[in-house]
């Protein structure tokens, strides 16, 4: 159940607000920060968000 939660609500969640945060960090003139928030954080939460979907599928399986 909280794998489901986590891939499917929480992790998707916060990815979109690490976007969010991470383009206005770049229209903000603060360059290096959006790109660590857009090339690094964003990236931690899609894989696991991904993490999360296969081990809950292997599981049901």
């Amino acid at each position: 159940m909280a794998l489901g939660i986590a891939g499917y609500v929480i992790f998707p969640i916060l990815a979109l607000v690490t976007a969010t945060l991470g383009f206005l960090l770049v229209l903000n003139d603060q360059l290096v920060a959006g790109v660590v928030f857009l090339v690094v954080l964003l990236q931690i939460w899609v894989v696991c968000g991904i993490w999360a979907h296969v081990v809950r599928r292997r599981k049901l399986a």
